[in-house]
Parts: structure tokens; sequence; C-alpha cells
């Protein structure tokens, strides 16, 4: 059972460092992780009250026995460590890849307001280009304008002297 759940532990590390982004599956893996480490807890504690119960009930266990008992709980108690290292470890990391994933989603949008605000610029200048270029094609008229009628103003003056010689 024991090197199931290590196993589980060790292809969600795998799974975690594959995503770049948090994954429900892998929270309702650690939540299972979690569930059988309290499970392997509840065991120890009723392993240890069924060992005294049996001391109770027959003084006379075995050396041996009792002492494989304990061993065992060692074990348990050293692999339940093991879970809980790494459980901890793999609530790190997805914090860690939950922090990334917000700084990636801020720039993001701090990258699309710059893109639109410069968007906003560009259609501001191609605005005054558009109104300088109208300025401009309306003073060559005024200047043409103005040529146009100093001509005629030379051709009257002309005229009129013309008709008083």
């Amino acid at each position: 059972m024991i090197s199931a759940l290590r196993e589980e532990v060790s292809a969600l590390r795998l799974q975690l460092s594959q995503s770049n982004h948090n994954d429900p599956d892998i929270r309702h893996k650690l939540r299972n992780l979690s569930r059988d480490i309290q499970e392997k807890k509840e065991e120890i504690q009723q392993l240890k009250e069924q060992m005294l119960e049996m001391q109770a009930k027959s003084g006379e266990l075995n050396g041996q026995a009792v002492a494989e008992r304990d061993q065992m709980i060692s074990n348990l108690k050293k692999q339940l460590d093991k879970l809980k290292s790494e459980n901890s470890k793999s609530a790190a990391l997805i914090n860690s890849v939950q922090k990334d994933l917000l700084a990636r989603e801020k720039q993001a949008l701090k990258l699309a307001a710059e893109v639109d605000n410069l968007r906003k610029d560009l259609s501001k200048l191609k605005e005054i280009e558009k109104n300088q270029e109208e300025c401009l094609a309306r003073g060559k008229e005024v200047e043409s304008l103005k040529k146009v009628n100093i001509l005629d103003l030379m051709c009257h003056s002309d005229h009129n002297r013309n008709v008083l010689v």
C-alpha cells in the first residue's frame, strides 16, 4: 500500500513538472494522499491499541512478535513521514506554479493594455497627419488663389491704363 502511494506521489510529481498551470486532478490526488496519510496514522494508532490489548490479555506475549510489531510500527512511521515530506514538496511546487501563472497573466494584461494604448496613439498620429495634409493643401490653394488674384489685379490695372490712354 505504501509503495503504491510512493509511486502515486512520483507520478504526481511528474505530472506537475510537465504541466504549466494548476491542474484539478493534481489537487484531487494530493487530497487523496493526505487522506491516505491520515488513514495510515489511524492504522498505526489502531495497531498500538491492539498491541496494548493483547499485552493486557496475555502477559506471555512472545518477545519476538512484539519486536516485529514494533519494527512494523517504526517502518510505518518512517513511511508516513516520507509521504508527508513528499506531499509538502508537491504542494510547494503547485504554489510556485500558481504564482508563476499569475505573474504571467498580469504581464499579458499589461502588454495588452500597452498595445491598446499604442494603437490609440497611432490613430491620433494618423489623424494629425491627415489634418496636416489638409492644411498644406489649403495653404497651396490659398497661395494659388493669391497668385490668380494678383494676376487679375495686374490685368485690370493694365486694362484700366489702356483705357485711359
